[in-house]
């Protein structure tokens, strides 16, 4: 295979040079769980890069029993990432000034009614 390299000199603005390239090649990982419904692939690629990451070489773990748990937790912590200072303090400004317009609304509904219009 030589794209993955090509790709890269390409990126890196250098004249690609295929007989300089040199090739590598796959080898088809061996003892990975493998899952029986086509929508868990993704999530078994990400937890299992996710135990390679951590050193942990065991992810027999990683099934078709647990995918939907699997998939809570990852789903809060995108959550997590999101929920940071700045993040909080720009949904309390949001809700705050919701707040304020919907005083203003009701205040002007109410000023109506008084004056029979």
């Amino acid at each position: 295979m030589m794209l993955i390299p090509a790709i890269k000199l390409e990126m890196m603005n250098e004249e690609i040079n295929f007989n300089d390239i040199v090739s590598f090649q796959v080898k088809k990982a061996e003892g990975l769980s493998k899952t029986k419904l086509p929508f868990n692939c993704g999530l078994f690629v990400v937890k299992m890069l996710e135990c390679r990451s951590l050193g942990l070489k065991k992810m027999s773990s990683i099934n078709d029993d647990i995918a939907m748990d699997l998939r809570r937790k990852l789903c809060c912590e995108m959550f997590d990432q999101f929920m940071d200072k700045d993040f909080q303090e720009g949904c309390r400004r949001m809700v705050a000034l919701l707040f304020k317009q919907s005083v203003l609304v009701s205040l002007c509904e109410s000023t109506i009614k008084s004056l029979n219009c």
